[in-house]
């Protein structure tokens, strides 16, 4: 496994490239340190994203370490995670290489500060300062909780003053949020030629934006998940009345089977 910067710099990846234009196969070398292997075809497939070719690829022998070196150009690196690089030429066996992009930190501490940053609560604007001061004042508010609940009298005292606690008031007025959990089994059908999931009660009432992740466990294909930004366009979605319980996706999942075992994380308040 060889690692590139996704740093808008071309990437370079090493290689070994086994000769088997005659009766026996033996390791390709170059006569001179920068020669150039000519002829080949070079394609860069990473996760969900089409397999792209390199045009006119540059694969060069290094001497010093005794081997071939391709030269990925910075537009074949688009994202992070791992990718594969096919290399395919007369007289050679294929090459695979697989590679993971990472992050370069020099690169990423050098591409400019925040020069500003606004925070906001339920649509009001806050800067960090203001923000600040109303951290301070929560937490004075709750150190001064900490110190009434210090003895028994206090924490008796304080709580026949619960009702009227402005702080208890604020609380309440907290909206609940859900908590993620696995859709049973019973609770859903499978159409792997359609590519739909069918919901029943309690759960025949979701919404797009509830459903978190969605694999199946038989081929292990990813069919959604929503912490992934690799998604060009939204791959999920649910039928018009009265089929506002089956939901459609997008899969190029071909080894699918209706008996197939689904996990669906859903988060439902």
């Amino acid at each position: 496994m060889q690692e590139i910067y996704n740093d808008s710099t071309d990437q370079e990846v090493y290689f070994d490239a086994v000769d088997v234009s005659g009766e026996f196969a033996v390791r390709l070398v170059g006569s001179s340190d920068g020669e150039l292997m000519t002829g080949a075809t070079v394609a860069v497939k990473e996760y969900k994203v089409a397999t792209a070719s390199i045009s006119s690829p540059v694969i060069s022998w290094v001497q010093a370490l005794g081997k071939w070196k391709l030269v990925v150009p910075v537009a074949n690196v688009t994202q992070y995670g791992y990718g594969l690089i096919f290399i395919t030429k007369d007289g050679i066996a294929p090459v695979t290489i697989e590679f993971k992009t990472v992050h370069d930190d020099a690169y990423f501490a050098g591409a400019g500060a925040i020069s500003a940053l606004e925070l906001k609560v339920d649509g009001v604007g806050y800067s960090v300062s203001d923000a600040m001061v109303e951290i301070g004042e929560v937490k004075t508010v709750s150190d001064g909780i900490a110190t009434a609940l210090e003895t028994p009298d206090n924490f008796k005292a304080d709580i026949s003053n619960l009702a009227t606690s402005a702080e208890i008031t604020a609380l309440s007025n907290i909206a609940a949020v859900g908590a993620e959990k696995i859709v049973p089994a019973d609770k859903y059908v499978f159409d792997a030629s359609a590519k739909t999931l069918t919901f029943s009660s309690p759960y025949d009432t979701l919404t797009v934006e509830q459903v978190t992740f969605i694999k199946n466990l038989t081929t292990n294909y990813i069919i959604w998940d929503c912490r992934y930004a690799g998604y060009q366009t939204l791959p999920i979605r649910f039928g018009a009345a009265p089929n506002t319980h089956v939901l459609s996706f997008d899969s190029s999942d071909s080894d699918a089977a209706n008996t197939d075992k689904i996990m669906i994380v859903v988060n439902q308040v």
